[in-house]
Order: C-alpha cells, then sequence, then structure tokens
C-alpha cells in the first residue's frame, strides 16, 4: 500500500505533476494520496503539499544556508555543553559520573524543545493552524537527476 503511494508520488514529480500521467490502474492510489494530504487537487490539476529539491538545489541550500549555520553556532554549542557538563557534574554524586553523558543529553533536548517552542511562541517560527496544516512542513523529497 504504501509503496505504491510512494512510487506514485515519485511519478508525479517527475512529471511535474501532471494529472495526464496518473493511469486507470493509480487512480485510487491518487485518491489515497489526495484523502492523506500529500497532494492537493485544484481546478488545473494537482500540486504537492510538500517541498521538492533537485540535488543541486539542496546542495545550495546546505553550502549556504545549513553549513554556516553550522559552523557559526558550533562554538556556542560547545561552550554551552561545557557549561551544563559542569552543572550536571554539580548536581550528580561522584560515583555515578558514567551518568552525565545521559544527563547531558537530556538536558540539550529539553533546551531545543523550549527553544522551539519559545521561537513559536514569540513569532520566529510558523506556527501552523491545526495538526493537519503541519503534518507536511517537514517532509521534502529530494531528486535525483
Amino acid at each position: 500500500y504504501w509503496h505504491g503511494m510512494r512510487e506514485l508520488l515519485r511519478k508525479l514529480i517527475r512529471a511535474g505533476f501532471a494529472l495526464d500521467c496518473v493511469t486507470e490502474d493509480e487512480k485510487e492510489t491518487l485518491a489515497a494520496l489526495i484523502e492523506k494530504g500529500f497532494v492537493i487537487r485544484e481546478e488545473n490539476g494537482l500540486r504537492p503539499n510538500f517541498v521538492i529539491f533537485t540535488a543541486a538545489q539542496y546542495d545550495l541550500l546546505f553550502r549556504n544556508i545549513i553549513h554556516p549555520l553550522e559552523v557559526q553556532l558550533q562554538g556556542a554549542l560547545q561552550a554551552l555543553a561545557q557549561d551544563m557538563e559542569q552543572l550536571c557534574l554539580s548536581y550528580l554524586p561522584r560515583h555515578a559520573g558514567h551518568l552525565i553523558p545521559v544527563s547531558l543529553s537530556q538536558a540539550m533536548t529539553n533546551l531545543d524543545f523550549e527553544a522551539e517552542f519559545l521561537a513559536f511562541q514569540d513569532g520566529y517560527l510558523y506556527h501552523p493552524r491545526d495538526r493537519r496544516d503541519g503534518e507536511f512542513l517537514t517532509l521534502a523529497y529530494l531528486l535525483r537527476e
């Protein structure tokens, strides 16, 4: 079932979401894709409800945005991790020191969640209207030429 949906999505992506690429046998699968929100039916055809990148576009995005942010934040994240490690050291008894990586990991995960929550609350991140609106915000397909 899911394999058929995935294959039809790939076919639609390669065909530019042209409705005429869908065979009679695939119409039920297309209906499922529309019902589940992967594809949106419009007057003049279909459109994806997710982002599609070519490999070149993704490489450009990584090179110009993701990697520079990673480099810029790396020092601050390392300093924060060291500070939090010292905090964990001060709260855990010496014989439980082997648990520091676990405590540190949990603290960083909680910090990530809190930062994201505050960013949504302060309007820095798009806040979906409802669960269905937010389902596809993180879905992306990468096309290999």
